[in-house]
């Protein structure tokens, strides 16, 4: 339960209590002026002044100052957030009242004019207090005006010469009927007056509290929109953005404004929200990547009416690229079943080949040179198809490799001095560009297939020039470029280049780059092709991060 003789305390409750506090000043001063600009014509019209005249004229005066001088300190006080406003306000209100008293015995007691100034003081402390206060001012209001009253009529208080009204000139039974009419019209002002502020408060209060829960709700709504991968963008029926959230601008732009019209913002999207598509499926530009996107449009509804469209945009770059590789990564587990299994029937043939040329060698030692060299050249043959299956055998393997922690810059470091020493990359410049340390898990012997198979495709692609290997990597994953500046992948290959047995090389088997691929995705990586042109070729190899040093 409230305390009755104590003030709200809660932070609105306070503001509101503050707010009104000031309302109420301002209207006291502005009564209590009114009443001076009619005091003062009254004095300038009369005959001759009289001391009461001047009396009066100099109370109402000092009254209007008094209020005058409460209302700027109220502000003051106000502006500094001061604690103690609502007792201040209640001192102002009993001075009010005393200065009332005053005023009400010059001018008649009981047949004042300036009685009504009662309950401005009564109706002020019944906004603005709590109901006990409110009740103390009421009573003390009645009990001043009762007083001068009685004062007056039995001479305790004398009368000033000159006045128009002398209340011991009042019967008693008249003073009586004044008293008690004027003292019920202020009990009655005062309790209506209490009602009235209990409700408005209560009333105020609730629309804090939904105040409140808009304001919660709007914040919600906006940590909503932002927190969304989506972009969503709301356009009135005049085509005007109403709301935007940053993934919109992100994908569409980052200079969309809300206020800004989509005809003059872009007329792609302008369309977009005229046609009203459901789904559509579009491609845009967006520095130097090409995103997937799916567009809807809706019906912006508010209270059953049409009010605008809501343009929805999803980024299926990621879902896209995704899709592909799963399909293609299917693909490729056919092959590779089907090409494992051609590779053990042709495994067993060959090794009876081998082994059956073998036992001929030492017979072929007499027989003519030509007849040796075609020797050899079936030798090397079979040399390159037992390779060719090792491969085979690589990319079909279903075996868990041997992962170990591996400090990545060191590796590259030492493949790269491996490639340095090798007569057949002579001339050709290696560029590192490498972090301090790097931590990964991966088998050392299929990390040191993936990076040589790639450099040395690097080197035969732009020979005697130079090959940059570079390295980048977050908390999630770790990326290794390696570039060179040759002529590019034939745009028609590119989306076959990690197939098996598909080669850009005359002499090459075809499967280097998806043993590659293989093996990076048994670590949980993949083998991309980040960029090819004219200017040169990228292969990207992403690797995920280490949650382990080395």
């Amino acid at each position: 339960m409230n305390n009755p003789l104590s003030w709200e305390s809660s932070a609105g409750a306070s503001a509101l209590r503050d707010h009104r506090i000031l309302q109420l000043s301002i209207m006291k001063f502005l009564l209590i002026s009114f009443i001076l600009v009619g005091s003062a014509i009254a004095y300038l019209v009369a005959p001759r002044p009289h001391a009461a005249a001047t009396l009066v004229a100099r109370l109402v005066m000092g009254l209007v100052i008094f209020e005058y001088a409460t209302l700027l300190g109220l502000l003051a006080i106000l502006r500094r957030g001061h604690s103690k406003l609502h007792w201040i306000f209640l001192g102002t209100v009993i001075c009010d009242t005393l200065v009332t008293s005053a005023l009400v015995h010059v001018t008649g007691g009981a047949y004042s004019p300036y009685t009504i100034l009662f309950m401005v003081g009564i109706i002020s402390s019944a906004m603005a207090m709590p109901a006990f206060w409110a009740g103390s001012i009421t009573f003390l209001s009645i009990l001043s005006y009762a007083a001068v009253s009685i004062a007056g009529k039995t001479g305790w208080l004398p009368s000033l010469p000159g006045a128009g009204i002398v209340p011991d000139q009042l019967s008693a039974s008249v003073l009586a009927a004044r008293l008690s009419l004027n003292i019920s019209a202020m009990a009655a002002v005062s309790a209506l007056s209490i009602l009235l502020a209990r409700h408005l408060s209560r009333a105020e209060q609730a629309n804090v509290r939904k105040d409140r829960q808009i304001q919660l709700l709007f914040n919600r709504h906006q940590d909503i929109l932002r927190s969304l991968n989506d972009g969503i963008c709301c356009v009135s029926r005049e085509g005007m953005v109403l709301d935007v959230n940053p993934a919109f601008r992100t994908l569409m732009g980052a200079n969309i404004e809300v206020g800004m019209t989509m005809e003059n913002l872009s007329p792609e999207l302008a369309g977009w929200v005229t046609h009203k598509p459901t789904s559509l499926r579009t491609r845009l530009n967006h520095g130097s990547q090409v995103l997937e996107l799916e567009v809807s449009v809706q019906d912006l509804m508010v209270q059953e009416q049409t009010s605008g469209s809501i343009v929805v945009i999803r980024n299926r770059s990621e879902v896209s690229r995704l899709e592909r590789d799963l399909a293609q990564q299917e693909k490729l587990a056919a092959i590779g079943r089907l090409t494992a299994s051609i590779a053990h029937e042709i495994r067993n043939p060959l090794t009876s080949i081998a082994g059956s040329l073998e036992l001929l060698r030492p017979s072929m030692t007499s027989q003519e040179p030509e007849n040796r060299e075609l020797f050899d050249i079936v030798f090397r043959e079979i040399r390159r198809l037992n390779d060719l299956i090792s491969e085979l055998r690589v990319y079909t393997s279903q075996k868990k490799p041997r992962v170990e922690n591996l400090d990545l810059v060191e590796f590259l470091q030492e493949t790269v001095m491996l490639c340095e020493a090798d007569p057949k990359n002579a001339g050709t410049r290696f560029d590192l560009e490498l972090p301090g340390t790097c931590a990964i898990q991966f088998d050392p012997g299929g990390l040191r297939q993936v990076l040589l198979n790639l450099i040395i495709n690097a080197v035969q692609a732009a020979p005697g020039t130079w090959v940059r290997i570079s390295l980048v990597s977050n908390t999630v994953e770790v990326q290794v470029d390696v570039e060179d500046p040759g002529p590019g992948i034939p745009l028609d290959m590119q989306e076959k280049i990690f197939e098996p047995f598909v080669s850009t090389k005359n002499s090459g088997t075809g499967l280097g780059l998806a043993v590659a691929g293989h093996i990076l995705m048994a670590h949980g990586g993949r083998l991309t092709l980040a960029r090819s042109d004219a200017s040169g070729t990228v292969m990207r190899l992403i690797i995920p991060a280490s949650t382990t040093e080395t």
